[in-house]
């Protein structure tokens, strides 16, 4: 057994990947929503027997190391360090040299600067005024120690010469993002001076980057600042706060979005830690999933000026194609979390309590645009209202606000259920033109798609089932399956294994195997039974007669043709034994 072998045995896929993603026993599966792309309706499988996961939306699949690497996006040498440590596996000596990648240089790099930050802040003179900015703020020291907030000092080159003197080169500091080159190449200078410091994690505690706030009115300074992107550091991708948030998140089944970096720490200060923020831009499908991996609830505060309020209903929108169930948590007196909790925090308790869905907020919204008492104002209301409630995917929660809009515009639920109702007819015509396509497809594939049920059948239900098939006389028309079917034929009675079964495969065959048997087909993965198995094989004898009887029809047009007496005799005998055979079938 190799280490990678080792580190398997170790560690149990279902147990790591709940971890990651939330999952549901389902027979011998365990389901959840794929991280790996948004939907609705789980497809995502985890098997503990094989320690394999695949989803059937995005045909994703592998083994640990496999959801590792794509997950966090790493090289295999990379994944392997994390789960050898994981496992309490010491890895030999040429995976211990080749642990170390650009990006592990990259991330310590962002750490020693954070340490130095850190330190300029709270030890050093000259991080006096920026502690004192925070404290006016109301900010504690526990707080600045929890999220490591620093101070950059307006100085060229205080953080390149530290770093310099820690043994990286410059050219990797330039690559981590903290200095920039002067033109010319007359040196370097540092990316980051007189402002405070928001040290970027990604979610397992890594220093990815950093975000930089100016402590001074300029009209000429952003202010804030963000490390460019980096081999590490993608600011679409990561969600500020999201270690510290992450088992609150999954506490509380619930993920709480703002606007900034300060609103994220006043409201973990104020009890409310399952808080993050988009690092100051618009929020993205990648920054979305990444939440959802810990809740499908979100709910948003943003700020209560306009450029706030479209960037809800952007959120929204994004949250409610990820598949979230989404609300809006309003404020009163106050622009944003942080000034609320700075008044008192349990007014921003208070307002996460009384959160109100998403689609009640972006009505709302339509009155404060416009004018609900004037013609041109209900128009439009009604307008973009019908356009909004046709969007709801569920009949229960349209006709919920289906009353709720004809309730505001002072019409009856019946003008705004017609117009609603024509609006989904367009996006019908389109659906069901797509099923009838799907539909013919799957005709066309109707035997294909039994014999992978067949076979799905047998390998979940192991020893139960080798004594239905083995005199069985099934015949596939995909060799692939007809290869595993008759490996399986050759199983000993009473003691399949499904592991010891893939070690017999040919290497190529097993990936097929393992899709199969982690795919489910609909119903009660819990309640298969030996009946649905021979319902399957019913249904495969039928085709199978089905097929004979049509090239039979065929010997027999020749032989009809060539006047052959004797063999056109022979073959009505055996046309009508087939015939009888495939009518007593589908009388059964």
């Amino acid at each position: 057994m190799d280490q990678v072998d080792e580190i398997k045995s170790k560690l149990d896929i279902v147990e790591f990947v709940s971890s990651y993603v939330t999952l549901k026993k389902s027979g011998h599966n365990h389901k959840g929503l794929c991280p790996f792309h948004a939907e609705k309706t789980p497809s995502f499988m985890v098997n503990g027997e094989r320690q394999i996961w695949h989803c059937f939306g995005c045909a994703e699949g592998g083994d640990i190391f496999g959801f590792l690497m794509k997950y966090e996006n790493l090289e295999f040498v990379e994944a392997l360090r994390i789960l050898a440590e994981k496992a309490g596996v010491t890895l030999q000596q040429e995976y211990r040299e080749a642990g170390k990648s650009k990006k592990d240089i990259l991330t310590a790099i962002n750490h020693s600067a954070s340490e130095l930050y850190h330190y300029l802040l709270l030890s050093n003179d000259v991080g006096k005024n920026a502690l004192e900015y925070l404290k006016r703020r109301k900010i504690t020291d526990d707080s600045i120690k929890k999220f490591k907030l620093g101070y950059a000092p307006r100085s060229w080159d205080t953080v390149g010469k530290f770093l310099a003197k820690k043994g990286y080169s410059l050219s990797d500091i330039e690559a981590a993002g903290m200095i920039i080159s002067k033109s010319g190449g007359r040196g370097y200078y540092d990316r980051f001076r007189g402002r405070l410091m928001f040290p970027v994690f990604s979610h397992l505690g890594l220093t990815l980057g950093f975000s930089g706030r100016i402590l001074t009115e300029s009209k000429t300074e952003p202010k804030y600042m963000n490390t460019p992107e980096t081999m590490i550091y993608n600011k679409g991708q990561i969600v500020f706060g999201l270690h510290l948030a992450k088992e609150a998140i999954k506490k509380e089944n619930e993920a709480i979005l703002v606007e900034g970096n300060l609103d994220v720490v006043s409201s973990h200060q104020a009890g409310v830690s399952n808080t993050v923020a988009p690092l100051g831009s618009a929020l993205t499908m990648e920054q979305i999933r990444a939440l959802r991996r810990y809740s499908d609830q979100l709910s948003l505060s943003f700020d209560t000026d306009k450029a706030g309020q479209e960037a809800a209903k952007r959120a929204i929108d994004i949250a409610e194609k990820a598949g979230m169930s989404t609300k809006v948590i309003l404020i009163e007196g106050a622009k944003d979390p942080d000034e609320l909790v700075r008044k008192d925090p349990l007014l921003w308790k208070e307002a996460v309590k009384k959160g109100i869905p998403s689609y009640e907020f972006l009505l709302d919204s339509l009155f404060s645009k416009y004018d609900g008492d004037s013609a041109y104002g209900k128009k439009k209301i009604g307008e973009e209202g019908i356009i909004l409630l046709a969007s709801i995917e569920s009949a229960l929660t349209r006709a919920q606000y289906i009353k709720k809009l004809a309730e505001k515009l002072k019409l009856t639920e019946e003008v705004i259920a017609t117009a609603v109702n024509k609006s989904l007819i367009g996006k019908l015509s389109t659906t069901t033109i797509n099923e009838v396509m799907k539909q013919a497809e799957s005709d066309s594939q109707r035997r294909k798609m039994l014999e992978l049920y067949l076979l799905s059948l047998v390998l979940k239900l192991g020893s139960l089932a080798l004594d239905k098939i083995g005199p069985s006389e099934v015949e596939f028309h995909d060799l692939v399956s007809q290869e595993v079917y008759d490996a399986l034929k050759k199983e000993k009675k009473g003691q399949f294994d499904i592991r010891a079964f893939c070690d017999k495969l040919k290497p190529e065959v097993v990936p097929f195997v393992d899709e199969l048997y982690l795919r489910e087909w609909g119903g009660d993965e819990d309640e298969l039974k030996v009946a649905d198995l021979e319902m399957a094989l019913k249904e495969m004898e039928k085709l199978q007669l089905k097929d004979e009887i049509e090239l039979l029809s065929g010997r027999i047009a020749v032989a009809e043709k060539s006047g052959q007496e004797t063999i056109l005799g022979e073959l009505g005998k055996e046309f009508t034994l087939l015939s009888q055979r495939l009518a007593n079938l589908q009388t059964e």
